[in-house]
C-alpha cells in the first residue's frame, strides 16, 4: 500500500453512460437509447468537438484549510464494441482548482445500475466481507490508480490535466447503465516513496501495457541510504501486483525483485532490469523526490507466441446444482519443448476465472493422477482436457461458490493463459 498521505479527501459522482444501439462503429457521443429518456436528464457534461474530449461532471470537496477543490472527470474515445458487449471510455483527471491536487490519487466506481455491468480492466477491486453476509458484484468498488498519471512531479497543478486511462465496462445486451464514481486524492504532498507494479510482460517491450496481469506473489529486496541495518529490507507485493516503502533520504537505491514459485525447472526471465537501480533527487525545498515506476516485468515460461492456449464451452449458464463442461486446448507452434510445470500427468490444463479483480483457479470435478510428471508439449503436438464446472472457485478459505453474475474464464497451461475467454452466468436461487 501507498504511504498515506497528509490528507485525503473523496468527492462521490453519480454518471450516466447511454448507448444507442442502432450505431454499426464505434461511438464517440452519449446519445441516450430509445425508451429511456431520463438517462440524458441524468448525464452532465460538454462536448469539446476541437478534441472530441467531454467533461463527465464537476466534482467538489473541501480540502484540510477549508477551501474548495473543484475536479472534472474529463473522457474522450468513447467506443461501443457490439461484437464483445464491452464499452470503452478514456478517463482523465483535470485540477480545475487554484490550489494543486496532490498523488496519489484513484478513482472509484461502483453502485452499478444494471447490477450485472462490471469494469474488466480496474487496477483492484474492494468488496465487502463476505463471512458476514452474500455480496454482489454490484457491491464492489472497482478502482483506477491514477498516481502515475501524475507527472514526475507528483501533482497536478491549477488546470493541468492528467494522463488518459481506458476504462473497459461489459454491458450485458448493451444497455443505457449507470454508476457512482468517487475521485480521492491528497491535498497534501503524501510522504516521498518508491513505488512500482509486477506485472506479466506478454509482450516483452519491458512496459505495463494495457490487458497485462499482475502478478500477486512476491517481494523485493531494497539497499539505500537510511534504511536500517542490515541496510535493507524486504517489502511484499499486494493483491493488485503493486509495492511502495517509504523513503527519507537522497541517493541510489537498489532494487531486486523475486518472483513466486512457479513450480517450473524453467528459471523465471525478467523484461526489465533486476537489480533495478533508483536514484532519487530532491525536490526545492531538499525533501527526496517520490519515484513510482520501479515496475518489475516477468515473462511467461518459454516461448509464449508458440503456446497456444484455447477455451471453450458448449454451456453458457450454470444454475442452481448445475455444471457446464469446460474444455481446454494447448498447442506448441514453435520448434522447441515447451514445459510450463511440474505436476499430474493426467491433468496438465486448468481454467482461472475473474472475480472482484483477481484470478482464481477453477474447482474441478475430475480426478487426476497423483503423479510428479514433467507438464509440457513437444513441437507440434497438443492437449485437450475437458471437466465439468459448478461454479466453485479455489479460495484461500478452500472451495467457494462464486455469486450471481457473470464471469469470464480463461484456459491455462501453468502461467500460460489463453486469449481468448467464455462467459459463463451463475445463477443462484
Amino acid at each position: 500500500m501507498l504511504p498515506a498521505a497528509h490528507h485525503l479527501f473523496s468527492i462521490p459522482l453519480a454518471l450516466t453512460i447511454s448507448i444507442l444501439l442502432t450505431l454499426s462503429g464505434c461511438s464517440s457521443s452519449t446519445e441516450p437509447s430509445p425508451g429511456n429518456p431520463d438517462v440524458v436528464n441524468r448525464f452532465e457534461g460538454s462536448i469539446d468537438t476541437g478534441t472530441s474530449s467531454f467533461i463527465l461532471r464537476s466534482i467538489e470537496g473541501p480540502a484540510s484549510d477549508g477551501s474548495q477543490i473543484l475536479i472534472d472527470l474529463i473522457a474522450r474515445n468513447l467506443i461501443t464494441d457490439f461484437q464483445n458487449q464491452r464499452v470503452l471510455l478514456e478517463v482523465a483527471i483535470k485540477n480545475s482548482s487554484r490550489r494543486p491536487f496532490y498523488a496519489p490519487a484513484k478513482v472509484k466506481i461502483s453502485d452499478f445500475e444494471p447490477a450485472d455491468v462490471q469494469i474488466l480492466n480496474a487496477d483492484g477491486t474492494d468488496c465487502p466481507d463476505t463471512t458476514t453476509g452474500p455480496s454482489t458484484q454490484n457491491s464492489c468498488e472497482f478502482i483506477f490508480d491514477y498516481s502515475n498519471q501524475f507527472g514526475e512531479d507528483g501533482l497536478l497543478a491549477p488546470n493541468e490535466v492528467s494522463g488518459f486511462r481506458q476504462w473497459v465496462f461489459a454491458v450485458p445486451e448493451l444497455v443505457a447503465f449507470s454508476f457512482g464514481v468517487t475521485a480521492q486524492g491528497a491535498d497534501e504532498p503524501e510522504e516521498s516513496h518508491i513505488a512500482g507494479l509486477f506485472f506479466f510482460d506478454d509482450n516483452e517491450n519491458g512496459s505495463h501495457d494495457a490487458g497485462e496481469l499482475p502478478v500477486t506473489i512476491g517481494h523485493v529486496m531494497v539497499t539505500g541510504p537510511g534504511i536500517d541495518e542490515p541496510n535493507q529490507m524486504v517489502v511484499g507485493i499486494g493483491e493488485d501486483g503493486r509495492y511502495a516503502f517509504p523513503i527519507t533520504q537522497p541517493g541510489l537505491y537498489t532494487l531486486t525483485g523475486f518472483p513466486p514459485p512457479t513450480g517450473s525447472a524453467l528459471p523465471t526471465r525478467f523484461t526489465t532490469p533486476n537489480p533495478l537501480e533508483v536514484v532519487i533527487t530532491t525536490d526545492v525545498d531538499g525533501n527526496p523526490v517520490s519515484f513510482t515506476n520501479a515496475d518489475f516485468g516477468l515473462a511467461r515460461f518459454g516461448g509464449w507466441d508458440n503456446l497456444i492456449v484455447t477455451i471453450s464451452s458448449p454451456d453458457s449458464i450454470i444454475s442452481h446444482d448445475g455444471f457446464v463442461s469446460l474444455r481446454v486446448e494447448a498447442r506448441n507452434e514453435g520448434a522447441n519443448y515447451l514445459i510450463w510445470g511440474h505436476g499430474s500427468s493426467s491433468c496438465q490444463l486448468g481454467a482461472i476465472v475473474e472475480y472482484n479483480g483477481l484470478q482464481y483457479s477453477v474447482s474441478e470435478f475430475r480426478v487426476c493422477t497423483e503423479d510428479l510428471a514433467e507438464q509440457g508439449l513437444a513441437p507440434g503436438e497438443s492437449r485437450v482436457e475437458t471437466w465439468l464446472w459448478d461454479g466453485q472457485i479455489l479460495s484461500p478459505n478452500g472451495p467457494s461458490r462464486l455469486p450471481a453474475g457473470r464471469y469470464r474464464l480463461f484456459g491455462n497451461a501453468g502461467s500460460w493463459l489463453s486469449r481468448d475467454c467464455v462467459v459463463i452466468e451463475v445463477i443462484v436461487p
